[in-house]
């Protein structure tokens, strides 16, 4: 029997990393784990500027690490860095009747946020709708003109992308059926230089931040110790919210006692991928790089 490979590929400035994933019945079964490395200057993930600096070895990248797992697949889930776009959250007053206009009414009531030159792709999930009418919406965008480049690079590597979105929610998508036991609480991604903090009330998503840093704990204090002294009133102080952790580092001692020194909290849950229940306890990767394909897990599920 031929089964389908369902290809995530989650792309940072310095790495790949690609699993593809199969369905057998219910299950979904973990084939492998790929990352290489990407040299300095070939991805500069941007909202404004091109991404991609030398197209020639970001497609021989691309082609080193899909071409050993993909088999006769071509299209694939991909996970976007967050500076190649913007990830946004907003209300709306007016019913998003379909999703053309929908597009319209956010590309207007965001104008004074999003950048007035350059064609913007443009998408949304409306998250809720209160007694008023009014609808919470997760906004995604990138300019056309990044989008195309990227699809121009993955079009010379031989591959498409069938869905694209951001690093972060593709994290999110991973956890999403491990975290709903709770209505309220703070996810905290960090992976290398990427950290995001996601702030759920009533399981939706109420704040959003997403950032790069040099990865060292200083670093992960200072970023959230500014957003809490910036944000903790609007968010009703963030008392009763659980704080998740993923991380894709060794040891996590140091980052758990400044997060509860920072959220006030006894008690951090760091989250394990417990990856094995894919079916992959043969991959020959280290705890550290196999923390790290949940972004690369979550893009392929996506595609299911």
């Amino acid at each position: 029997m031929i089964y389908r490979t369902y290809i995530g590929l989650d792309l940072q400035s310095s790495v790949m990393r690609a699993v593809p994933m199969r369905r057998r019945g219910r299950s979904l079964t973990l084939i492998d784990g790929r990352l290489i490395g990407l040299a300095p200057g070939v991805l500069s993930p941007s909202f404004r500027r091109e991404n991609i600096l030398d197209q020639d070895a970001f497609v021989s990248a691309l082609r080193e690490v899909l071409d050993p797992i993909s088999g006769a697949e071509e299209r694939l889930s991909l996970a976007l860095p967050e500076r190649a776009g913007r990830i946004l959250l907003t209300q709306v007053e007016t019913a998003l009747v379909n999703k053309a206009e929908g597009v319209e009414i956010l590309k207007w009531q965001l104008r004074d946020t999003l950048p007035a030159d350059g064609a913007l792709q443009l998408d949304y999930q409306i998250l809720d709708r209160d007694e008023s009418g009014r609808q919470h919406v997760l906004v995604s965008c990138i300019t056309e003109e990044v989008l195309k480049q990227y699809e121009d690079c993955f079009n010379l590597a031989g591959y498409g992308a069938e869905k694209i979105d951001f690093r972060s929610l593709c994290q999110v998508n991973f956890y999403r059926n491990r975290l709903e036991s709770d209505d309220d609480f703070v996810l905290i991604l960090l992976e290398e230089q990427s950290l995001v903090m996601q702030v759920y009330q009533g399981r939706i998503p109420v704040y959003h931040r997403a950032c790069e840093i040099t990865g060292d704990v200083e670093s992960v204090y200072s970023e959230l110790s500014r957003v809490l002294a910036g944000e903790r009133s609007r968010l009703g102080g963030l008392r009763r919210e659980t704080i998740y952790l993923h991380s894709s580092a060794d040891e996590n001692e140091e980052l758990i006692s400044v997060l509860k020194s920072l959220f006030e909290r006894d008690s951090i849950i760091v989250l394990d991928p417990e990856l094995s229940r894919f079916g992959a306890e043969d991959l020959s990767l280290n705890k550290s790089q196999m923390h790290s394909l949940i972004t690369a897990v979550g893009a392929a599920e996506r595609l299911l």
